[in-house]
C-alpha cells in the first residue's frame, strides 16, 4: 500500500512538472504593426474655406518602436465632391497639404470625400457630411484670475454660458486666448494661449434647456515679459462635428492615463489609415474682461 501511495505521489509531481514545462515553452506570436499612414485632415468652413491634411507614417506599438514620426510629402491627397476631385498642394513651411476652396465649394450638409494615394501604402479614403453652420451671439459669464501664493503659477476660473437652440446635437471646442497690454502700448492688445496644454471639448452633457454651460478651472502661466499685464480673455467657440470630438476626446483620455496601460486602438474614420477626417462649421467669439 505504501509503495502504491508513493507511486501516485511521483506521478502527480511528474504531471505538474509536465504542465509547467508546457506553459513555459508556449510561443507567443509577435504582433505586427499595421502598415498604414497617420492622417489628420480638417475641413474648416470658417478659416478662409481651408482644407488642411497632415500625413505621417504611423508608429508601431509592437516591434521596433524607435521609429520617428515623419511627414510624408510625396502623397497624392485629393478632396472629392459630387464625383469631381481636387488635389491638395504640399506646403514645405507648414509640412501639410492644403487647398483653398472656391466660393460655393463648401456648403452645409454637402458630402466630401478624401482620397490619399502613395506607392508604399494602401490607398486611404473617407467621407464626411459638413454639419450645419451654427454661430451664437449670446455668450455670457465671467472669467476670474484666482490669486495664489506663487507669482508664476495662477489659475483661471471660467463661468461661461451660451445659447444653443439648434435642433441638432452640437459639439464644441473652446479656445481661450489671453489678452495682454503693454504699459508702453496701452491701446494694443496681444492675444496668446493660456498654456493649459489640453483641448477643451464639450458635448450635449453641458446643455441645460437651450443653454450650454461651461465651468472650469485651469492652470495659468502668465506671459513673463516685463511690462505685459493680462487684462482680458477672448473665447472662441468652434462648432465641431462628432468625429472631431470623439477622436480628440479619445486621444486625450489615453494620454492622461499614462504609459502603464494596455494598448487602446482607435483607428478613426479613415479606411486604410489611422486618424481623422473631420470638419468645423461656425466660430463664435467674445472677449471678457479678466476680473
Amino acid at each position: 500500500m505504501k509503495n502504491i501511495l508513493n507511486l501516485i505521489i511521483c506521478l502527480s509531481f511528474l504531471s505538474i512538472s509536465f504542465v509547467s514545462c508546457q506553459r513555459e515553452t508556449t510561443v507567443i506570436e509577435e504582433l505586427e504593426a499595421e502598415f498604414k499612414i497617420a492622417v489628420h485632415c480638417y475641413l474648416d468652413a470658417d478659416s478662409g474655406k481651408q482644407i488642411i491634411c497632415k500625413v505621417n507614417n504611423s508608429l508601431p506599438v509592437f516591434g521596433n518602436t524607435n521609429q520617428e514620426k515623419k511627414t510624408i510629402n510625396d502623397a497624392i491627397v485629393e478632396i472629392g465632391k459630387n464625383g469631381e476631385w481636387f488635389q491638395l498642394t504640399f506646403e514645405e513651411m507648414n509640412q501639410d497639404y492644403r487647398m483653398l476652396a472656391n466660393e460655393g465649394f463648401i456648403l452645409d450638409n454637402a458630402t466630401y470625400d478624401l482620397r490619399i494615394s502613395h506607392p508604399d501604402f494602401p490607398t486611404a479614403n473617407s467621407s464626411i457630411k459638413l454639419l450645419p453652420k451654427y454661430i451664437t451671439d449670446d455668450i455670457n459669464g465671467k472669467i476670474t484670475q484666482i490669486k495664489s501664493a506663487s507669482d508664476t503659477t495662477k489659475k483661471l476660473k471660467y463661468e461661461i454660458t451660451w445659447q444653443d437652440d439648434s435642433r441638432v446635437n452640437n459639439f464644441y471646442r473652446v479656445i481661450p486666448q489671453v489678452g495682454y497690454i503693454n504699459i508702453d502700448f496701452p491701446n494694443y492688445t496681444l492675444y496668446m494661449p493660456p498654456n493649459n496644454g489640453k483641448l477643451i471639448l464639450l458635448n450635449e452633457s453641458y446643455k441645460k434647456g437651450n443653454m450650454m454651460e461651461w465651468k472650469a478651472e485651469s492652470d495659468f502661466f502668465p506671459f513673463g515679459e516685463n511690462g505685459f499685464k493680462p487684462v482680458s480673455i477672448k473665447i472662441y467657440l468652434l462648432n465641431i462635428d462628432k468625429s472631431y470630438y470623439e477622436y480628440h476626446q479619445f486621444i486625450q483620455q489615453v494620454s492622461s492615463e499614462g504609459s502603464f496601460v494596455e494598448p487602446s486602438f482607435f483607428n478613426g474614420n479613415i479606411n486604410n489609415a489611422f486618424g481623422i477626417f473631420a470638419a468645423c462649421n461656425g466660430m463664435s467669439e467674445k472677449t471678457f474682461p479678466l476680473e
